[in-house]
């Protein structure tokens, strides 16, 4: 009997013991993809000004568009050394997408038409492609 109840407990105490790892984890990357997100905020903004008043090509894209528009301060895209990033102009407005290391899934993505992050891809839909949405920024 006392064998029993000593496993139970040693499996009751594995069990909490993960489940509170796991938690940690959750937690732990909702904070860093909430970060992240502020940072892309800012980086769309100096994106959208190049895009808006049409001091890049409108056939710039990526990387391209995001080093002509941090020029001024190379630090807005310190915060995003392992992911991959992509930018487009899209009805006369910057869209960014921050996706996974290896650009396989996209995990934020922002539109510099408006002042809220528009995509939480990580969240909302794991596994979401790593490209640049056209339908933000779409003209009313």
């Amino acid at each position: 009997m006392r064998k029993i109840e000593f496993s139970f407990r040693i499996i009751l105490l594995s069990v909490l013991l993960f489940n509170s790892g796991c938690a940690h984890c959750i937690a732990s990357e909702q904070e860093d993809m909430y970060t992240l997100a502020s940072a892309l905020t800012k980086l769309t903004s100096a994106v959208e000004e190049k895009v808006l008043f049409k001091e890049a090509p409108p056939e710039m894209k990526d990387m391209a568009l995001i080093d002509l528009s941090v020029m001024h301060d190379p630090r807005l895209k310190e915060a995003f050394t392992e992911y991959v990033l992509k930018a487009r102009s899209v009805n006369g407005h910057a869209v960014v997408l921050v996706c996974d290391e290896r650009g396989r899934s996209g995990l934020l993505e922002d539109g510099g038409c408006s002042s809220v992050m528009d995509h939480h891809w990580w969240r909302d839909q794991p596994g979401h492609p790593c490209e640049v949405s056209n339908a933000i920024c779409l003209k009313k």
